[in-house]
């Protein structure tokens, strides 16, 4: 059987540790490029709470998470009004909404950044800000 010389195990070995690093760098370096780093260190540091908050957007979870809380009873039907175009944000405020179910034909209506909005049959049951409140259907 032939040996390997030392020359060759030294230079296999290079070869090794060149892949190594440039498969780290490959794997690491889209969390600097992106500034990923800066937003997990975020992430890490805030309670289960905050990590909602901050994926889902600071004010539009504090606006669902006050709509929630007010909701009288906890399975509820509801329209969003002002998100008409962010898909992702009404899916958002169905998860965090749920057992509430989102229908054409509400108990209330959610409004989102839309101020003066109305509708006939609803009058205001909360208001929080000029252009976030929640009307109800009347009875």
């Amino acid at each position: 059987m032939r040996e390997i010389s030392q020359d060759k195990k030294i230079i296999v070995r290079l070869i090794f540790v060149i892949w190594i690093a440039v498969w780290l760098l490959y794997l690491v370096k889209p969390y600097f490029k992106r500034d990923l780093i800066g937003e997990y260190k975020t992430l890490l540091s805030r309670p289960l709470e905050g990590k909602w908050s901050y994926v889902t957007g600071d004010e539009l979870y504090s606006f669902i998470s006050i709509c929630r809380d007010s909701m009288p009873d906890k399975s509820f039907t509801y329209s969003m009004e002002g998100l008409e175009g962010d898909h992702l944000g009404q899916r958002r405020v169905a998860y965090y909404l749920y057992p509430g179910i989102s229908t054409g034909d509400p108990d209330y209506i959610l409004v989102y950044k839309k101020p003066g909005y109305g509708k006939d049959g609803y009058y205001l049951f909360k208001k929080f800000k000029e252009d976030k409140y929640i009307l109800r259907k009347s009875k």
